[in-house]
C-alpha cells in the first residue's frame, strides 16, 4: 500500500467540511442516524443532573469520562 502525503490545500478542505457538518449538525440538531438525537438528549440531561449534584466541583472532563464509562 502506498501513502501518499496529504497536500496543505486538501487538509484545509477536509478541516473546513468538518466544521461547516459541524456548525449545521450543533446549529439544527436534524440528526437522521436512529436513536441519536434521543441518545444525546438523555446524555445531556445526566450532564445537568450531574452538574446539579456536584455544584461545587464542576468538571466537564470528569462528566464526558463518567458518560462514556457508562456505555461499557
Amino acid at each position: 500500500m502506498v501513502n501518499h502525503p496529504i497536500s496543505d490545500e486538501d487538509l484545509q478542505y477536509s478541516v473546513a467540511k468538518t466544521l461547516a457538518a459541524e456548525h449545521y449538525y450543533k446549529k439544527t440538531w436534524e440528526f437522521t442516524v436512529p436513536g441519536l438525537r434521543e441518545n444525546l438528549e438523555e446524555a445531556i440531561e445526566e450532564i445537568d443532573d450531574l452538574t446539579r449534584r456536584e455544584d461545587e466541583k464542576k468538571d466537564p472532563l470528569g462528566m464526558v469520562n463518567w458518560l462514556m464509562n457508562r456505555r461499557k
